[in-house]
């Protein structure tokens, strides 16, 4: 249960009607106390969390400008040098840059969400074009592990209001994951509108045929700096906070994502967006 579930709880137990019962003597003073405790030791760590939330943002922003001179300068090095093995370590730098960047975008988002500072920017968009521009973006990586990515939606747009921002992030973190835990084969989008539950939705959907995800960990990857723990798992990068952001992303549109993947079958990621009727 989070803190404000927590609260809740608290504030239903205070409101109570609490009686005594064959001619037990209730000693109501001990609850109040108790609850008095609890609600105090909620409200310090509602205190810390936004703290935490502040420290987290404010350091990101600091350390992503150097971060992101280091990536820049070195691809540009890299590009000028002409020795094998001198390009062969500069690569490693180039790459282990890039994923430092990638970090820091992560505790940004998750510092922005968890502090309400995230502000939404609605406007019509279409979701086709976001989805080439992500392809276009991780094709490099895609071209360098020798795999695949494929694209199925209509030829008409699929238009959606919605933060362009946060759903470029949104769909680039789930394809991204999915070229990162592929290792061959390839990665497959699908996009349409959907009916659902009776209400339509934009449904993007990621397929990869990589390791895998076991049903057991479904939950927990949703969950901030949570990792699975598994020696396969454990070869590939990352702080756990990649899904976790994207849920949080999610909440925010009112969308939901789902998970279909077991091990070494692949993994399906649904995203879900609701259409206003």
């Amino acid at each position: 249960m989070n803190i404000s579930g927590l609260k809740k709880q608290m504030e239903i137990i205070n409101n109570k009607n609490l009686k005594k019962e064959d001619g037990e003597k209730f000693k109501i003073y001990e609850v109040e106390k108790l609850s008095q405790f609890i609600m105090n030791s909620i409200n310090e760590l509602q205190l810390a969390t936004r703290i935490k939330a502040e420290f987290l943002m404010n350091m990101s922003h600091d350390f992503r400008t150097p971060a992101s001179g280091i990536y820049h300068m070195s691809r540009a090095i890299y590009k000028r040098i002409d020795d094998t093995e001198l390009k062969r370590l500069q690569k490693l730098i180039v790459d282990s840059s890039e994923q430092l960047m990638i970090f820091l975008e992560d505790v940004l988002d998750y510092s922005r969400l968890n502090s309400n500072k995230y502000e939404l920017y609605i406007k019509n968009i279409n979701i086709t074009d976001i989805i080439n521009e992500v392809v276009l973006f991780v094709s490099a990586k895609v071209k360098e592990k020798m795999l695949s990515i494929d694209c199925h939606y209509p030829d008409l747009p699929i238009n959606y209001n919605g933060d362009r921002v946060m759903i470029h992030r949104i769909i680039l973190n789930i394809v991204s994951n999915a070229i990162k835990f592929t290792h061959s084969g390839g990665v497959t989008i699908f996009a349409n509108i959907e009916e659902l539950e009776q209400k339509k939705w934009v449904v993007i959907k990621v397929k990869d045929t990589g390791i895998g995800i076991d049903e057991i960990h479904h939950k927990s990857i949703f969950e901030p700096f949570s990792r699975v723990e598994s020696p396969e798992v454990a070869k590939y990068p990352g702080i756990g906070l990649g899904l976790s952001n994207v849920l949080l992303m999610l909440k925010k549109l009112g969308g939901k994502i789902t998970i279909e993947s077991s091990v070494n079958k692949g993994s399906i990621f649904s995203i879900l967006l609701p259409v206003e009727s």
